[in-house]
């Protein structure tokens, strides 16, 4: 019997012309802010092609500072006042160090903080941010990441998908961006797996993905 293996090729999606606009603003005294719809690939080209670019570039793994807002590790980092002081006392000499931030509007008081760290010679900060347009059609920046929004006559639908939400911090992440809209509108989760429809605490929907396409009535349970 012969045996044959496999090798699984990763493929890439190249960003350089995004990359090179970030490079081509390293060290220009000014917060770089990258913005798009919701999983665009925003965190990927900052924490991952950037930060690659950074260590090509002979950038130290000490001097690149991350923080992913939304994870559970970085939860007490939303405080700016347990943030700052963290920042601060990484920055141990003169050389540049690289602020990489995520989620950064689930950060207390962050425009302060960031109006903070442009003040400090030798840091250079990238966020991420995601964006969209007001009634006019206008580009404005938001603070809030929803996958879809779905009108049915009077009726409004906020619906975030995940694949799982195996703990309370992930259901935490979900949740966050529906929780901090100001309507009484049906917000819903949709995951790939649940036993039966439920509601959390603060009266979110979360239903299988199933349920969600194959039952005419799943908006309205």
């Amino acid at each position: 019997m012969q045996l044959f293996s496999i090798e699984v090729i990763k493929s890439e999606i190249k960003r350089d012309y995004y990359l090179n606009k970030l490079i081509t603003k390293k060290h220009n005294g000014l917060i770089k802010v990258i913005t798009g719809m919701r999983r665009c690939g925003k965190s990927y080209l900052l924490f991952t092609l950037f930060k690659q670019h950074l260590h090509s570039c002979g950038v130290a793994e000490d001097h690149i500072i991350e923080i992913a807002f939304d994870s559970f590790e970085s939860k007490k980092f939303r405080d700016p006042e347990v943030l700052y002081p963290y920042i601060k006392a990484r920055i141990a000499d003169d050389q540049m160090y690289y602020i990489l931030l995520d989620e950064v509007q689930m950060l207390g008081e962050f425009e302060s903080v960031l109006n903070g760290l442009m003040r400090i010679s030798n840091v250079d900060v990238g966020l991420v941010c995601v964006s969209g347009k007001d009634g006019a059609g206008k580009a404005v920046r938001k603070q809030l990441e929803v996958d879809f929004v779905c009108n049915k006559g009077s009726k409004r639908y906020y619906v975030q998908s995940a694949f799982a939400i195996p703990d309370e911090a992930k259901m935490q992440q979900e949740s966050n961006s529906l929780l901090r809209i100001d309507d009484a509108f049906k917000k819903i989760i949709v995951v790939k797996d649940t036993p039966a429809p439920w509601y959390t605490d603060d009266g979110i929907l979360v239903i299988s993905v199933y349920d969600f396409l194959l039952n005419e009535d799943s908006l309205d349970m």
